[in-house]
């Protein structure tokens, strides 16, 4: 039978893996299952992929835990040569980050936390 994962759902094209995170919010608790369903998925087919899309459509609230742990996914797909980009920031999220001075202040909701965009996870 297929796995099923808790707080992302995986789909591949063209050796092209998404992940698309569960919202509305991660926090402390959903932040390592993300990242174990995450790292599973990349140890078992790492070396068939070029590019990992972390989609974060669906969320609107992340904790310090959960930037980290993106940052941390990244590496590990580094580590296969896999290029990382995140997608789908919401409204919220982006007014939340510019306030925090994580993101750029104007321009579209879509933009992501300059720490992510420096640490190459932006596309």
């Amino acid at each position: 039978a297929p796995r099923r994962w808790q707080f992302v759902s995986f789909a591949i094209a063209d050796r092209e893996l998404t992940a698309r995170l569960a919202g509305p919010s991660i926090g402390a608790r959903e932040t390592p299952i993300i990242h174990t369903e995450i790292n599973d998925v990349l140890q078992s087919l790492g070396p068939r992929l070029t590019r990992l899309v972390l989609d974060l459509t669906e969320v609107r609230s992340m904790s310090s835990m959960a930037l980290g742990m993106c940052l941390d996914v990244r590496k590990t797909a580094r580590e296969f040569g896999i290029k990382t980009a995140a997608v789908g920031m919401s409204h919220d999220m982006a007014r939340v980050l510019r306030r925090l001075k994580l993101a750029d202040g104007g321009g579209s909701a879509g933009r992501l936390p300059r720490m992510l965009r420096r640490a190459g996870l932006a596309v």
